[in-house]
């Protein structure tokens, strides 16, 4: 079925990633699509049927170099072992070896940045729009004369996908994106056998909590069954846009992300006209859903400012709410009789995860620019060599159970000494994937049927990230009020919610948000424009 295609003005798609925010995570941004003519998973593409060293020199003629890579996240003990044997894998192909790296989480974005900019000449990194890809932009190579010259076999995916025009800013190609590509829309999810609510609670039917009336009426008779259990899953770090997420396809808004500074707009609308969500009545919905739960113990009414006391409740949790589908199949809830799930507002709109969520750079000062595309046409077509990348070696960091990739006796994802390592969601290619245990074929299948549907949009910014030295003031005191007047809000924890939102709005309005509306609204159709 052929898509609809509609022109938003921001890097859009949601950074609510749970769980990383968790599955590279996160996080949320613009979205892109993937063509719905991509390959099916775990089959090859016409680009991927020929070698990658078939377009590329014989590695005799090639002059040994050493490939120094970045990671996000921590490094796993089997780690050198693993690349070693991919190094071993490329010899005859690639003459390369490899001096991976792994920077934590937490102090990444800066670090790497200050790699870069410090003429650092490492040549790869990953990187995603939800972590420091905005603000590196600048310090990675344009590769858009480069990439079909010495990673032709990507490059054709790529277009396949439809994805070059949407990864290229400003005339350059920076990022080396994921295929694997999802979508955002709220779905809510009850495991009856682990919270206990199963014989206290009459299970719905899958599919059939499409409203938000439907969720509380649900909510509402699991909270008489568990009178002293939070009943809805509210992720502290994603509180702000919990319940946005859930009406957004009701309302027809794009969630708003950092890097549109809390706009919006209509995902219709033809003069893409910027928005403060505050003004919306998606928001004013959704603040006032989040009084009623909060007040009813739905969901805890001091999260806000005492976190930590709730930090092991996601244990008992007894409504899961996922904005991207990926999370529905990736635990394995589709197909599984004991579990609900169910979409809300089917027919709403929503945008696909961005490709920039997860992607692959080069460093501006790299010392092997076309080595490290010529591995990244190897991982885009080798199986065998995505397969040792991805999962390491057989027998000691996977087994194989049927066509599942699965962690060896005795361990599991806390314990794994490589699979599942951090940072390498810049690799994962649809028509490489394999299933795991939990990542079922079936699950892999699900996510592209689903991302495949008519009212799965796409955007033509992404990569639009505002310049701000003009509005830096206002967006300052913006971002502060944000935390001030309007996480209470979204918390439920206000007396009055008319009157903190009327007050919420004017005090943002005084702060100087109109500015800001002006000057990202002025950039964003300038962005437009040039891709004309």
């Amino acid at each position: 079925m052929k898509k609809r295609t509609i022109r938003l003005t921001g890097a859009v798609l949601s950074a609510l990633m749970l769980g990383g925010s968790l599955s590279a995570c996160s996080g949320n941004n613009n979205g892109n699509a993937a063509s719905s003519s991509a390959p099916a998973e775990g089959t090859a593409s016409p680009a991927a049927s020929s070698s990658a060293a078939a377009s590329s020199p014989a590695a005799a003629q090639l002059e040994p170099v050493t490939l120094k890579i970045y990671f996000a996240g921590d490094k796993r003990p089997a780690t050198d072992e693993v690349w070693k044997a991919v190094e071993e894998k490329v010899k005859d192909t690639l003459n390369a070896k490899f001096e991976i790296n792994f920077i934590p989480f937490n102090d990444y974005a800066t670090k790497i940045k200050l790699l870069a900019t410090s003429g650092d000449d490492y040549d790869l990194n990953f990187d995603a729009d939800w972590l420091a890809y905005p603000q590196m932009v600048n310090s990675y190579l344009d590769i858009k004369d480069l990439l079909p010259k010495y990673a032709p076999n990507y490059y054709a995916q790529l277009q396949e996908r439809n994805l070059v025009d949407s990864i290229t800013a400003g005339g350059k190609i920076t990022a080396m994106p994921w295929t694997q590509i999802t979508n955002d829309h709220a779905f809510v999810s009850v495991d009856f056998k682990k919270s206990g609510l199963e014989g206290k609670v009459a299970q719905p039917e899958n599919g059939s909590i499409k409203t938000v009336e439907e969720l509380d009426a649900f909510l509402q008779e699991a909270k008489k069954a568990a009178p002293n259990s939070h009943i809805l899953e509210w992720d502290g770090g994603l509180t702000y846009s919990k319940i946005l997420s859930m009406l957004a396809p009701k309302y027809n808004y794009a969630d708003p992300v950092d890097g549109l500074y809390g706009l919006t707009y209509k995902l219709d609308d033809p003069a893409m006209k910027l928005i403060p969500v505050e003004q919306t009545d998606w928001y004013k919905e959704a603040v006032t859903w989040a009084k009623k739960w909060a007040d009813a113990g739905i969901i805890p009414s001091d999260l806000m400012i005492n976190r930590d006391a709730h930090a092991g409740e996601s244990a008992n949790l007894k409504v899961v709410g996922f904005n991207t589908n990926e999370y529905i199949n990736f635990n394995n809830f589709l197909g599984m009789p004991e579990n609900f799930y169910s979409e809300l507002y089917p027919e709403g709109n929503y945008l696909r995860r961005s490709p920039l969520a997860n992607l692959m750079a080069i460093n501006k000062n790299a010392k092997n620019p076309e080595r490290a595309l010529m591995f990244m046409d190897m991982m885009a077509t080798d199986q065998s060599l995505y397969d040792m990348v991805l999962f390491g070696i057989e027998g000691k960091t996977y087994v194989k159970k049927g066509d599942a990739f699965v962690y060896p006796e005795g361990m599991k994802a806390e314990s794994s000494n490589y699979m599942d390592w951090q940072g390498q969601w810049g690799f994962w290619r649809d028509n490489l994937v394999r299933p795991t245990e939990t990542r079922t074929a079936e699950g892999w299948k699900a996510i592209a049927d689903f991302t495949n549907e008519p009212n799965s949009l796409v955007t033509n910014l992404t990569g639009f990230f505002p310049v701000t030295d003009n509005i830096k003031n206002e967006i300052a005191k913006r971002t502060a009020l944000t935390t001030e007047a309007g996480k209470p809000l979204m918390y439920g924890i206000v007396k009055d919610v008319d009157k903190s939102l009327a007050d919420y709005i004017d005090k943002q309005n005084k702060a100087g948000t109109d500015k800001i509306v002006a000057d990202i609204q002025k950039q964003a159709d300038a962005f437009l424009a040039a891709k004309q």
